[in-house]
């Protein structure tokens, strides 16, 4: 192990079958963030200062919790404002989950959205 610990990756499709998996069990499988605070509070809450607790991993789930449920787009500098980040922070965060196939870009005005389902990552052609 090197001296900055361990890394793990996973594949869209690891990420997808996590999430099916997830909705199997929970019977829920429409929106599993519909429950989860406001991005905000997420962000502020005691968790951050936990040394048990992944912090990349609470800030992500703020990130992405922070696009509208409904499909709405927001820009990365909404994003980072709303959560108090740094927009290179936020962008790097945007960039993973859409890496993830957990968001989405239109490539017409280059807003981010919830991806529509658990497809991989794509620029979406709206028109």
């Amino acid at each position: 192990m090197s001296e900055r610990g361990v890394s793990l990756g996973l594949t869209p499709e690891q990420v997808a079958d996590v999430i099916v998996a997830v909705s199997a069990v929970s019977g829920e499988g429409v929106d599993l963030l519909a429950g989860l605070a406001r991005p905000r509070e997420l962000v502020a809450s005691r968790l951050l200062a936990d040394p048990t607790v992944s912090r990349s991993l609470l800030l992500g789930l703020a990130v992405l919790i922070a696009f509208p449920a409904d499909g709405g787009t927001r820009g990365i500098r909404e994003v980072a404002q709303e959560l108090d980040l740094a927009a290179s922070t936020t962008h790097r965060y945007v960039h993973t989950l859409l890496a993830a196939g957990l968001v989405e870009r239109d490539a017409r005005t280059h807003r981010y959205r919830r991806a529509d389902g658990l497809a991989p990552a794509r620029e979406r052609d709206d028109a």
